[in-house]
């Protein structure tokens, strides 16, 4: 009867060192597919069209889009669902292009960031920068009539 007792814990004992080296490889192989860097190409194609985009062989490109948020020196813009973030610096040219601001017709009135509000309608001509950042260059305020 000893033998018995013994063979059956031998067994019992045998199955739980089973499932638990079962649970531990599978958590090991679980933390190492996380640790799986992103695709080195896909890296790498990032960051040749980043540096395409920064050249100066390719001209200000242009956004439209409504207001979303602004934090900072920093304009959110959404139109059907997207978003971009803007960079405003200190040489970002801004105007009011809508017709009746008090300027003469077609002549654009010039405004600061703060003039700026949420819900307004822009075109922003913007430059993509070495380091990813998207900086805006010239930003208009059109009526939303312009809505495309």
């Amino acid at each position: 009867m000893n033998k018995i007792i013994t063979v059956s814990l031998l067994t019992i004992l045998a199955l739980v060192i089973f499932f638990a080296g079962m649970g531990l490889g599978v958590l090991y192989k679980t933390q190492q597919d996380a640790a799986v860097p992103v695709n080195s190409r896909s890296t790498d194609k990032m960051v040749s069209a980043v540096k395409a985009l920064s050249s100066k062989l390719i001209p200000p490109t242009i956004a439209f889009g409504q207001v979303s948020k602004i934090e900072g020196r920093n304009i959110v813009l959404s139109f059907n669902g997207e978003s971009i973030i803007f960079e405003v610096n200190d040489n970002t040219q801004i105007f009011d292009a809508s017709p009746g601001n008090g300027n003469a017709a077609g002549t654009p009135k010039p405004l600061i960031l703060t003039d700026i509000k949420k819900g307004d309608y822009l075109n922003v001509a913007f430059k993509v920068l070495s380091d990813g950042t998207i900086e805006a260059q010239s930003i208009y305020v059109v009526p939303p009539s312009v809505k495309i």
